[in-house]
Parts: structure tokens; sequence; C-alpha cells
């Protein structure tokens, strides 16, 4: 089992080299940095910043990246709502451009994708909801289904048109560096095999691992296609939570555990989160983290921790070394 440490500071390299340097010294395996997180306006930085760090560290720890292909959640860049307050019954408008307008939720994207979107949009890993009432390209109109608060840089689940040319140039950059290990390139929302097959075709396969991340229902159709052509899969289980919850993602969970034997396996996160703040982790905790060793995990993703995060290591290691 390796621990796979995510690291999300935006672009702060201080405090980006400081939680690297504490997970290399818990003995975390390698690190995951999360681009889909970024606007396409921060991507040049963070080309710079990150690229530069993983040619510091790439030697040492294995490095991962989210990448925002051949789909992405799409960020909240600014919203206008009265105290963040989204009221269970109201009607909002979610919009790729700025605007003037009280109330309006602009979010990260060019245009809205009519193929991705769908009846009900989430907020968050299931926070809140909304129906849809309008759809156009710029602008969906929605009404609430529970009361929740929405804050910037959040995401909603409703299909991204991706700027491609942003990622392989991100891939060209990687490319350079001289690293003697492989860099993990995590692909989001994968729903076919061409998707991945096509994005393995264009890179430097002695370069990289590609990585799909199960997440949405569409990837069920096409799931044994997927994990052929994958060098490994993730377990995203939040969003298979909300959007497999009616097919059973345990079910699915298991046909990946039989079918990607002799590839890695990735467990994602925010595992054993309680112990950040208490002695013990939650029941509920336990049986999901044990549940993912159950599956033949070879990776477990930890998330950005703020604190204890030694906790969390020294958890992982004792189940696994002191059974």
């Amino acid at each position: 089992m390796r621990i796979i440490q995510t690291v999300n500071y935006g672009l702060d390299k201080k405090n980006i080299c400081k939680a690297i340097e504490y997970a290399k010294q818990n003995g975390a395996y390698g690190i995951r940095f999360n681009f889909c997180r970024f606007t396409v306006d921060e991507w040049d930085n963070a080309l710079n910043i990150l690229g530069n760090i993983i040619k510091m560290y790439g030697n040492v720890l294995e490095f991962s990246i989210d990448l925002p292909y051949p789909m992405n959640k799409i960020r909240v860049l600014e919203n206008t709502l009265k105290g963040s307050k989204v009221v269970e019954g109201k009607e909002y408008k979610i919009t790729t451009l700025l605007s003037q307008n009280k109330g309006d939720i602009v979010v990260s994207c060019n245009e809205f994708c009519f193929h991705d979107i769908k009846d009900i949009i989430y907020y968050g890993d299931g926070e809140g909801g909304f129906k849809m009432v309008y759809f156009s390209k710029n602008e969906l109109l929605v009404k609430a289904l529970n009361t929740f608060f929405i804050w910037n840089g959040k995401s909603f689940n409703c299909g991204l048109v991706p700027a491609n040319s942003n990622i392989y140039n991100l891939i060209t950059r990687l490319e350079t560096l001289n690293l003697s290990k492989k860099i993990v390139l995590f692909l989001s929302f994968v729903k076919e095999h061409r998707e991945v097959s096509k994005f393995k075709n264009k890179i430097n396969l002695e370069k990289f691992n590609v990585v799909s991340k199960i997440e949405a229902v569409n990837s069920k159709n096409e799931l044994s296609s997927i994990i052929d052509v994958s060098d490994g899969i993730l377990l995203a289980r939040g969003d298979m939570a909300i959007y497999m919850s009616q097919f059973n993602p345990l079910n699915i969970c298991k046909q990946i555990s039989e079918e990607a034997i002799g590839k890695r396996l990735f467990g994602a996160t925010d595992i054993l989160l309680g112990l950040q703040n208490n002695l013990m982790p939650s029941r509920a905790e336990i049986m999901d983290y044990y549940l993912l060793l159950d599956l033949g995990c070879t990776d477990i993703i930890l998330t950005n921790f703020l604190k204890n995060g030694k906790r969390i290591y020294k958890y992982i290691y004792d189940s696994i070394y002191k059974k």
C-alpha cells in the first residue's frame, strides 16, 4: 500500500514545499496536484511553479496530476448571492459570463455542453442541488432543491468544454523534465475508452502513466474497455456515490477490482479525515478505509490536510504492518 498526499495550496510555493517535505518525512510515496482547481488564467503560473517543484522532488517522490480532460467539474468564480446563501425553491442563474446582476453565479468555463448537463446539477459532493429550468450555451436557469451556502472555488457537476491546448502545453513542459519516475496523469470523468486511447497517442508514454478516474454513470457501459486501455484506475468515491447511487456503486467498485488485476488501483479522497481533529476515526471512516483495502487498492490518496496528518499516516501504516 502506497500513500499519495494531495497538495492543494494554489500557487503558494512556500506552503507547497512545506507540505511536500512533511509528506516525505512521514513516508509518502507520491504527491498529487489537482490542476482541475486552476482557472485558465492561472495555468501559466501553475506550469512555472509546479513544474519547478516537480523538478526539485521528482526523483524522490512520484508526482501525479489531475487534468481537466476529457471533462471536468466547473468551478465557481464569483457569486453575488446575499450571504452566499442558496434558498430552497428559489431560482438562480448560473452563467459563464461576468455579470453585474445580483444573484448570478459565474463559473469557470467557456460554454455549457448540453449532452453533459443532467436534469439535476449537484454542488460540491452532494452538499446542494439544483433542478434545471432553462438551458442555453452560456446560461442555466435552475431551481434550488435545498438550502445551502456556496463559495468561490468550489464546484458544480455540469459539463465543461475544456481548453485542451493548455493541457498539452503542460504535458510538453513536463516531458522536458529528466525524472527517474514516471508522472501519473489522472483523466477526469472518463466515459469512453476512445478518450483514453486518443490521449495516450498524443503523449510520450515513457514519461507518463495514464490513470482513468471513474466518477460518473456514463463510465458504466464501457467500464471493461476503459480499464483495459488505462495504466490504472482511480475510484472517485464522492462522485460515484452521487452519480451511480441507483446502480449500486459498490458493485461497480467490485467489478473494477476484479478486472484491474495487475494495474494500480487508487482510492481517493477524504480518507480518515476525522483524525485531523479526533484521536480515532469515525465508524463510517473506518469501514470506508477497510473497504478500500478489501477492494485491493494499491494506492491511497489523502486529501489536503491542515493538521495532524501524522495520525492519518500512522493509522494506515499500523493497519498494514501490525495485522
